[in-house]
Order: C-alpha cells, then sequence, then structure tokens
C-alpha cells in the first residue's frame, strides 16, 4: 500500500499507463489515446522513457522509417518538452501493427521464478557462440518466448549486459541503429526487442504515410486539462473522461494491493498521500502546500463520471490472451475505417 501512486485525476498511475498501452495496441479511437497520454505526462517525469519502452515491446520490428520518425520526435522533445511531440508519436503507433514478440520475451524475463523454460531442444551452436550464451542462443532459434525470456535473463546474469547486447546485435541482421540508448541505456526492455529483432530478421523497408496529429485534437485535451478556478470534485467530473479499460494485460497493480471492499473510502482518505508525488500536484504542493487533513467525500467520488474503485480490476488470464486480444481488436478497427472510408 505505500507504494501506491495517484495520477494528476486520481487514476491509479500503472492503470493508466496499461490503458496507454492498451489504447494504442488495440487501436482504440485517438482521442483516447491522446487523453491517457496527457494525463500520464501531467503525472510522471520519464513520459520519454515511457513512450520508449512502447515502442521497444510492441514496435520494435516496425518500418524503418517510423524508427526514424519516432526517433526525430523523441528528440524533439527531449529538447523542447512539447507534448504535441510525443502525441505525433502516439498517433502513428495507433495506425501501426503491433509485433508483441518483444512483450512477451520481456515478461518472461522478469518472471523467471514462475516461468522456468519448457524443453529447448539441442542445437549444436557455431563455435564463436560464447559458452554462457548458448542457451539462449538455442532458445532464439525455437522462437519461444519463453524460453528466450529465462534464458536471456540467465545470460545477463552470468555474461553482464554489455557482452549479452553485442551478442544480439553482431548476429542479427537488423543493422540499422536504434535510438533507443540514447535515453533508455542498460534496460531489459532493450534486450528483448535485440531479441525480437534476431528472430523477425531484416527490418521492413516498405514506404509508410506518416499521419499528423489533429490540431482540432490537440487542442480539445488541452482545454480539458487548462486550470479553471474550480473546486477539485468539479474538475474530477470533468477530466475523468474515460473509464479504465477491463480487463487490462497481466502485471502487478496497486489497486490489487488494497482493500477491494472500500476502495472508494481508502481513496477518499489517502489521496493526498498518493497524488503527493505527481507532477502537477507536486507542483501545487510546493507553490501551496496541501492540507493533511484534506478529505474528499466517499459520496461524490462514487457520483464521479468514472468513479474511483467503483469495479474490481479485471486482468487478461495470460500476455498471450492479451496479444491475441489487441492484435484482433487492431485488425478489426482497420477493417471498420476501410468501410467508413
Amino acid at each position: 500500500m505505500n507504494g501506491t501512486t495517484l495520477t494528476e485525476s486520481l487514476y491509479f498511475n500503472d492503470e493508466v499507463v496499461a490503458c496507454l498501452v492498451t489504447s494504442l495496441v488495440f487501436r482504440r479511437p485517438l482521442a483516447e489515446c491522446l487523453f491517457w497520454l496527457w494525463e500520464l505526462h501531467s503525472s510522471i517525469d520519464t513520459i520519454l522513457d515511457g513512450v520508449c519502452v512502447i515502442y521497444l515491446l510492441f514496435y520494435t520490428s516496425s518500418p524503418i522509417i517510423l524508427e526514424k520518425y519516432v526517433r526525430t520526435k523523441l528528440e524533439a522533445y527531449h529538447t523542447g518538452r512539447n507534448i504535441v511531440d510525443i502525441a505525433c508519436v502516439i498517433a502513428n503507433l495507433r495506425v501501426t501493427k503491433p509485433d508483441p514478440l518483444a512483450y512477451l520475451i520481456h515478461y518472461y524475463y522478469v518472471n523467471t521464478e514462475d516461468f522456468p523454460p519448457t524443453h529447448v531442444a539441442f542445437i549444436e551452436p557455431p563455435t564463436d557462440v560464447p559458452h554462457p550464451l548458448v542457451p539462449l542462443w538455442r532458445a532464439l532459434h525455437m522462437k519461444s518466448p519463453r524460453n528466450i525470456g529465462y534464458y536471456l535473463n540467465i545470460s545477463v546474469q552470468k555474461a553482464g549486459y554489455t557482452a549479452v547486447k553485442e551478442f544480439l546485435v553482431s548476429n542479427s541482421k537488423w543493422q540499422f541503429p536504434s535510438y533507443v540508448p540514447m535515453f533508455v541505456g542498460e534496460d531489459s526492455c532493450s534486450l528483448a526487442a535485440l531479441c525480437a529483432r534476431f528472430i523477425r530478421g531484416v527490418p521492413i523497408s516498405r514506404r509508410e504515410v506518416i499521419q499528423p496529429v489533429p490540431k482540432a485534437r490537440v487542442a480539445e485535451i488541452n482545454r480539458l486539462y487548462e486550470p479553471r478556478g474550480e473546486a477539485l470534485i468539479t474538475r474530477l467530473n470533468r477530466t475523468r473522461a474515460h473509464p479504465v479499460y477491463s480487463p487490462l494485460l497481466p502485471g502487478q497493480y496497486d489497486r490489487l494491493d488494497l482493500n477491494s471492499d472500500d476502495l472508494t473510502g481508502h481513496v477518499a482518505e489517502s489521496w493526498y498521500v498518493w497524488a503527493s508525488e505527481s507532477r502537477l500536484w507536486r507542483a501545487r504542493n510546493a507553490a501551496r502546500p496541501l492540507k493533511k487533513n484534506f478529505y474528499l467525500n466517499k459520496e461524490e467520488l462514487l457520483g464521479l463520471k468514472n468513479p474511483i474503485g467503483s469495479s474490481a480490476l479485471a486482468l487478461y488470464a495470460s500476455p498471450e490472451e492479451f496479444c491475441h486480444a489487441a492484435l484482433d481488436s487492431w485488425l478489426a478497427s482497420c477493417s471498420a475505417s476501410l468501410k467508413i472510408g
């Protein structure tokens, strides 16, 4: 419970991250994608790293032109801190078919204790494969995300991050340099993405049309978040524009550690503690400290358009189930767009 954090509009922070991912890979309406982006950007200082991770785990085998565009926009945001640059990335990821292979590899990388490897067929490796990396090399050739994630973790422990990264890069047909180390550095998501590229082979080189973000959408979301000197409960009724998706991708969520029988009561009593590290709440608190006895009425919270904690948190049973649902939704959305057009 001590690690619980809330966002600008008092969503659970980890659920907003999951909703942003879901909105993209499910190809939800652009307005929803931008809403979750703005909510997260208003709440954390690491939005750049977060978008990099989403790209790594779900779009790392996308066409080269998209990676160049993403790199340009993220560098622009890194310099100018204009959220519209990130919005341009989000808009183009949304219309790009996701490839969740790196996500699956990373999921099993961080959950090795719960998912030991299945049988790895004996394949004689080339003589230049370092001995500690032989199990990883075999798993890569079997193309099993579960086994790759497990042996990637073991390889990093035995040989070190740098040795594993250099091995993956040197043995991959994907020679186009990645922008990722500029922002993420030594990160397990980068290794999972390199494994996915190892399996996928050469990058896609087809031409893609880069889509700008409609100015009307940006203006609309900016109006939603502009300060109006109104009561907190009034602002929440306005800014909590979308409910949390259900189900969400598998993971550990703050809500699961709380008493679900009276979750709204918990939020009413403790929101100022849970929101104190959120970026804009932190800035307001520095300018005018919050009263520690500040209390949001439980009945008012339950009466919100999208009440806080009004329903139990549902999760997909497995990462594979989430990925299958995402791809089905993405393709269905594409088909619907073609019919409308």
